[in-house]
């Protein structure tokens, strides 16, 4: 008999995953970029659908970019995007305060690199340190104090960890699907990278 419980809770966790892999594509594609590859993140996404003769999503990324600015937005949007700066960077800070994540790339550590993303491509174009950045670095210091208010390294370890799965976010993309494909299926756990994680705790928990 089908457990349709575990069939949509699996797809939920399948559709969750894809997010991320989507999201984690539009981070490469705005990074490139700084690189010479483009111009923008969201170009290089109609870009590559064009490629892909996804025509009619080439030309939705194409218009949805002129008509947010292309790089010189109107005071709504900036307000609209300060007001999520703001909200990710509180998550951010709420999801390390207590420590090290259970999982390497949380939910708030790729919302904190598509912020910047987005940043970069609709209001400071060309321009890696803006608001985002100081506002992620900002927050990335109030966890290293938070944790362990500077009285040792765990503070910092904290905030490192919580960088590296900012940084990580811009290459999930690339290294997620043969993880997927390795790994077993667990609904319960978010992705490739939690179970790795988890695991690797598992076992220095046991080896203590």
């Amino acid at each position: 008999m089908i457990d349709w419980g575990n069939l949509i809770t699996g797809f939920g966790f399948r559709f969750r995953s894809l997010v991320k892999l989507a999201t984690s594509g539009y981070l490469l594609a705005a990074v490139l970029p700084r690189f010479g590859f483009g111009e923008s993140g969201l170009t290089n996404l109609a870009n590559v659908a064009h490629r892909m003769r996804l025509l009619a999503l080439g030309d939705w990324i194409e218009n949805a970019y002129q008509l947010l600015g292309s790089g010189s937005p109107n005071g709504a949007l900036v307000i609209v995007l300060g007001i999520w700066l703001a909200l990710i960077c509180m998550a951010l800070l709420g999801e390390y305060k207590e420590g090290v994540s259970s999982n390497l790339m949380p939910n708030a550590a790729i919302a904190a690199a598509c912020i910047w993303a987005l940043w970069v491509d609709l209001v400071s174009p060309g321009t890696i340190v803006n608001l985002a950045m100081v506002a992620i670095v900002v927050t990335l210091i109030v966890i290293a104090w938070t944790v362990d208010h500077f009285r040792s390294a765990e503070g910092f370890t904290v905030a490192f960890i919580a960088l590296i799965g900012i940084v990580v976010s811009f290459v999930y993309v690339v290294i997620a699907p043969p993880l997927w494909l390795a790994g077993s299926d667990n609904v319960n756990q978010v992705d490739a990278f939690e179970r790795g994680f988890n695991a690797g705790r598992s076992v220095s928990v046991r080896d203590d």
